[in-house]
């Protein structure tokens, strides 16, 4: 979180919403993947 907080610094709120929402959408298709992934184990 801290990380990100640091690559934000400096950007215009524009450019700011346009990392948060590309993190969310990156971590949300990595949380379906890894549902996907796990659910094949059982």
């Amino acid at each position: 979180m801290a990380m990100i907080a640091d690559a934000l610094e400096g950007l215009g709120a524009d450019e700011r919403l346009l990392v948060v929402n590309f993190v969310q959408q990156f971590a949300d298709m990595l949380k379906v993947k890894h549902r996907t992934k796990n659910n094949r184990r059982k």
